[in-house]
């Protein structure tokens, strides 16, 4: 369920089908032809971050990890410049997710009528508050 920064798009699409009963056929066809595009843009990202998580690591990266380990707050030249890219490609990829989840929500709201996107809205903002509360929960179980 978790994916880049937070939830699957995908997911949105899933929610529609199980809360809002009354689509229609049209509905149906635009929600299926969304479900394929999100699909496809996820494996994008996913392939996206999986370059990026390789790239970590390449040996620039994993021997400025070892020589971090070794020399705590030693400033070795170079590394901050690698670390930087390495950054700047996750945040990209971040960025990349958060606006797949965006534009998948706009879409599924043009594609629902008012009634039909509250109901949406609801089962969204009572899957996001009790995964908080699982995630609450389990970080004071860690802490006991």
């Amino acid at each position: 369920m978790l994916w880049i920064a937070g939830f699957k798009p995908r997911l949105a699409l899933k929610l529609v089908c199980n809360t809002v009963q009354d689509v229609s056929r049209e509905q149906g066809e635009r929600i299926k032809r969304l479900m394929e595009e999100t699909r496809y843009e996820e494996r994008v990202l996913n392939d996206e971050l999986a370059r990026v998580q390789e790239s970590m690591a390449a040996p620039p990266l994993l021997e400025i990890a070892r020589k971090q380990a070794r020399l705590i707050n030693v400033e070795i030249a170079g590394e901050d410049a690698a670390l930087a890219t390495l950054r700047k490609a996750l945040e990209e990829v971040v960025a990349g997710a958060d606006l797949l989840r965006m534009t998948t929500a706009m879409k599924v709201a043009e594609i629902l009528n008012p009634v039909q996107n509250v109901k949406f809205l609801t089962a969204a903002t009572q899957l996001l508050v009790k995964l908080r509360n699982w995630g609450l929960q389990k970080d004071a179980e860690r802490k006991e």
